[in-house]
């Protein structure tokens, strides 16, 4: 069969004009017979180098340009129309777009109905159209174009370039030809296009069917550029015959490209016809085609586990190409060599030159210089490095050049599918785990350590032979040698290895993951019954076969259950001082795993986990852990131990969150009560705080003893002071009272005792302060206004308020201010109302806006005077919205607007501008004036805690708050206008108490 000539060069030919067959009346393929050269007077160029073809035949000699005839106005205009309405279709389909189906559908079925001979027009159009405009072009041919429009399409790919389209109008050619599909994509691959030809071979790829057979072999044979190399190609689609096999092989020894494309043709073909590839690989080697022979069948191979296609017959001609310099060659061969190695009783590794095939696998893991078919051979290197080998460093040259750079240096075996152990090797068996970083290996007792475990834990078991045997056997079953292939994981964690000598046999790294659960199930349970194994004391017992023989003869001698545990469990005890890390965990979880153990557990036991429990810097879990147990058993002492084990702790780590009040916790408060009366300072100080914090009055008589104790140290003192204090030790009242009247104190602990005093009130607490304000220290009045917040009565809220007048500007008046916030609105409000009227200004707009964090409508009058002094203090436009309701912060005019509204407004309660403010922003409610009267109940609850939580207008969520303390006459807490959703919430939680219900308005 003729080649086509190039047709674009047959446009720049000079010659007369011939008869033209019509392309559309063709039955077959495009022939080189059948193409004439269209004439150079009939061919123009369009701009950008775009070729623009005449007409199609059967046009008349009038419709070619240059020609012009007498033509109907009206019938070109609707012509022109219909033209730029398709243009226009096509613009909206083009590929740039990227329309959903349902819009682009959309847009066919208008077509269909609107515009006549589409498929026409969308060719015509196709001639001068570029890449992105043809893509919608063929979406139209695709859906309104037919077998006799083909011929065209085809012709268009033929001769001109339609870009990044050209893929898509193959398969537009190839969906419109029907039957003649095949033939058309033929006369494609044969094409002057490149894109064309590609996308050809590709098309076809799924259409060849065995009677091409002869035009491919030819086209393989005779065919230029690339269409040899895309012939030989398809030539895997078809049925194996003796021609094709032959030609083939053949191609393995032409040049790369054609090399290349014949092994995926027999790769394609699969395992049935491979005997003349067998014997190829049987007889000394004849160039690289001996090596692309060896790449396709371990390539069918690797897809192919249960079925042996290498034979031994291969092993001398694959050896002597190990010798060759040639990289390729080396590492094709070897990609054999492993195959039949693996399969192979031989566990010394000289049959098969185990470490040369596994060397030159690791020049295509990690290539030094460039190796033909590089991309096909590194994938199989890798995988048959994982299996042989043991080794997966991915795509890393640098770990891949490290590791062989050590492991190369002595005698490699690789790894075999199976290496027999029976009672003759069963003391030299070792089975290796590993999962992640962590390695589990079992081995005979005369079994040396495996080599290359790697780095992270490692956890070493001796087996009985009995016992080894029945483990190989069950792993065997689970499916250990299995043929199963799953998905290739990358990094896979987990593998299996059974190594009896220098011989190993390992999982393949794409056995599945439920046959490797069955493996961990298997081994690990084995595992985990020999734990005990892990507590041997290396100082006392150095030799670990020893240790185990000692071990098993200890247990052949003592049967009872009781006396076994005990033995183990001391040595759990003395390993958990000893671990670290996982080992330290898993010895605890044995620990944590006898019956009973809380219940028998001695002072020596406890003796030991406090030992153990401190043996770690910093403490971990497993030491509070410890500490836990030890506090189980019954006696003094050890409880007390523990508590100076985390003491000592403390000290040492100062920079870390204390332990001692976390052990505190675990030793009930009759324990904590007790270790007041312990020695170190440090115990009693931490165990007063947790006391405090506690409130457990029993402590109250010996915390009082400590602070008037004239022979404790100060701090002991003073923590005991603030421990009474703390749990509102009422009756210590008396006794704090008269420790100021004795003999000087020292500072510290006359400060606590007054703040002590604060918290717990009653009488005489406040004249011992108010007189005690008299002294000139300054930190003593600080601490004295820390006592006055705290004891809450209308008194001391007063004195507050008198000093955050007196002393305005300065440290004292502001920690008043911030006392009587603290105190709240019904002791702090009244207080600070006293002080409007002050002479001085800046007290009076402290006062006021102090007064406006709880919504007191006393403060507007100042809020207004600071307003008219400075209009633009949002603050105080804030201050004043939350007292009233209303938000001037968006109007220009704000104090005017205010201004008004309070001149209407001045004599309402406050009740009533909160449901104006509701009524303005047009937010329902239920609430009504009666229910908002001062003291009136709890009826308006429900509805204000609502409102509180769901208003999104901050200050009538503040306003609300307000009206709730108004109304119940109980204060738990000011709602601020920024206050987060959490703090509302447990406010509004406490108010909802009243209702007899904490959840009342749920649902609302």
């Amino acid at each position: 069969m003729h080649s086509l000539a190039l047709v674009a060069f047959a446009i720049l030919v000079a010659q007369d004009p011939k008869p033209v067959r019509d392309p559309a009346q063709r039955d077959g393929g495009v022939r080189i017979e059948e193409i004439n050269a269209i004439p150079r007077s009939k061919a123009k160029h369009g701009g950008g180098g775009r070729l623009v073809l005449p007409a199609r035949s059967g046009a008349t000699a009038g419709d070619l340009e240059g020609e012009p005839r007498e033509q109907d106005a009206s019938r070109g205009a609707r012509q022109q129309g219909a033209d730029d309405e398709l243009r226009r279709v096509g613009l909206e389909l083009r590929r740039s777009l990227h329309l959903p189906e349902s819009k682009q559908a959309a847009i066919l079925e208008r077509v269909g109905r609107t515009l006549e001979d589409v498929p026409a027009r969308s060719l015509a159009l196709l001639r001068t159209a570029d890449a992105d405009l043809g893509y919608g072009l063929l979406l139209l041919l695709q859906r309104f174009a037919g077998p006799e429009h083909a011929a065209d399409l085809e012709y268009l790919l033929l001769t001109r370039s339609l870009g990044s389209s050209t893929d898509f109008a193959i398969d537009t050619l190839a969906m419109i030809a029907q039957d003649a599909a095949r033939e058309r994509l033929f006369s494609c691959l044969v094409g002057s296009l490149p894109q064309v030809r590609f996308h050809a071979a590709r098309a076809l790829a799924t259409r060849v069917r065995d009677d091409d057979a002869e035009r491919l072999l030819a086209l393989s044979r005779d065919g230029k550029g690339d269409v040899r190399a895309k012939a030989l190609r398809l030539l895997g689609g078809l049925s194996p015959s003796p021609e094709l096999r032959g030609r083939l092989i053949e191609a393995l020894a032409e040049d790369a490209v054609l090399a290349e494309s014949a092994m995926d043709a027999l790769i394609a073909q699969g395992v049935e016809p491979v005997a003349d590839l067998q014997d190829l690989l049987s007889r000394p080697a004849r160039g690289r085609a001996f090596g692309h022979a060896a790449i396709v069948l371990a390539t069918l191979q690797a897809a192919n586990p249960a079925t042996v296609l290498f034979r031994e017959s291969m092993r001398e001609p694959l050896l002597a190409e190990l010798d060759m310099p040639d990289t390729f060659q080396r590492a094709a061969v070897s990609l054999a060599l492993v195959e039949l190695a693996s399969r192979s009783d031989d566990v010394t590794g000289a049959r098969y030159r185990d470490r040369d095939a596994i060397d030159a696998l690791v020049a295509i893991a990690a290539p030094t210089e460039f190796v033909p078919h590089l991309a096909r051979l590194k994938g199989p290197a890798l995988a048959a490095l994982a299996r042989f080998a043991g080794r997966d460093f991915g795509s890393s040259t640098a770990l891949w050049r490290e590791w062989w750079g050590e492991a190369g240096k002595t005698l490699v075996v690789g790894a075999r599918r199976n290496v027999p152990v029976d009672g003759t090797n069963a003391a030299l068996a070792a089975l290796v785990w590993r999962r992640g970083d962590q390695t589990i290996v079992l081995r005979g007792e005369n079994a040396p350590v495996p080599v290359g475990i790697g780095e992270g834990e490692t956890y070493d078991f001796f087996l009985p032979a009995d016992e080894l045997l029945a483990l190989v056997s069950a792993v065997q079953g689970a499916g250990f040698a299995s043929n199963e292939r799953g998905e290739l994981r990358v990094n896979e964690s987990r593998s299996l290895a059974v190594q009896v000598g220098a011989a190993v046999s390992r999982t393949d790294p794409q056995l599945p993951s439920h046959v490797l659960d069955r493996l961990a199930a298997r081994v690990e349970a084995v595992a985990h019954a020999q734990r005990w194994q892990l507590w041997r004391d290396p100082v006392r017992e150095p030799d670990a076969a020893a240790f185990w023989r000692a071990e098993l003869r200890w247990r052949a001698q003592h049967a009872d259950a009781a006396e076994r545990v005990a033995r183990e469990r001391r040595r759990l005890l003395e390993a958990l001082g000893r671990e670290r890390g996982r080992r330290r965990e898993l010895a605890f979880e044995e620990l944590a795993s006898f019956a009973d153990l809380r219940a028998s557990l001695t002072a020596a036991d406890g003796e030991l986990l406090l030992a153990a429990a401190g043996a770690v810097e910093p403490w971990d879990a497993c030491s509070f852990r410890l500490v836990e147990l030890a506090l189980f058993v019954e006696d003094d002492v050890t409880w007390r131990a523990s508590v100076e084990t985390a003491r000592a702790r403390d000290e040492r780590e100062r920079d870390g969150d204390p332990v001692l009040p976390r052990v505190f916790a675990l030793l009930g408060q009759e324990r904590l009560i007790e270790c007041l009366g312990l020695a170190s300072p440090a115990v009693r100080l931490a165990a007063m705080e947790e006391l405090g914090r506690a409130k457990d009055l029993r402590a109250a008589p010996a915390l009082l003893k400590i602070a008037l104790g004239a022979e404790e140290p100060i701090e002991l003192r003073q923590a005991a002071v603030q421990a009474i204090g703390a749990m509102r030790a009422f009756e210590a009242r008396t006794a704090l009272l008269t420790l100021l009247d004795t003999a000087p104190l020292a500072p510290a602990l006359r400060r606590a005792t007054w703040i002590a005093l604060g918290n717990l009130g009653g009488e005489g607490v406040f004249d011992a302060l108010r007189q005690a304000m008299a002294t000139p220290d300054e930190a003593d009045r600080l601490a004295l206004v820390r006592a006055l917040g705290a004891l809450r009565v209308p008194e001391a809220a007063f004195a507050l308020a008198e000093l955050v007048a007196i002393r305005k500007d300065d440290m004292l008046g502001s920690m008043a201010l911030e006392m009587l916030r603290q105190q709240g609105d019904h002791l702090a409000s009244p207080a600070l109302r006293s002080h409007l009227q002050d002479t001085d200004p800046l007290v009076r707009g402290l006062v006021a806006l102090a007064l406006a964090e709880f919504q007191d409508p006393a403060a507007l009058p100042e809020l207004f005077a600071m307003l008219e002094a400075d209009g633009g203090r949002l603050r105080i436009v804030a201050a004043i919205a939350a007292i009233t309701g209303r938000d001037a912060t968006s109007e220009n005019a704000r104090l005017e607007s205010l201004r008004q509204w309070w001149a209407v407004n001045r004599d309402r309660p406050q009740a009533r501008w909160f449901l104006d403010a509701l009524a303005q922003a047009e937010l329902s409610h239920t609430l009504t004036a009666e229910q908002l009267a001062p003291e009136s109940g709890v009826a308006a609850v429900a509805e204000l805690t609502r409102l509180i939580l769901e208003l999104q207008q901050p200050h009538l969520r503040a306003l609300a708050g307000r009206m709730l303390r108004v109304t119940t006459g109980v204060d738990h807490g000011t709602i601020l206008p920024l206050m987060p959703e959490a703090q509302r919430l447990a406010i509004c939680e406490r108010y909802r108490l009243l209702l007899g219900t904490p959840r009342a308005v749920v649902g609302r």
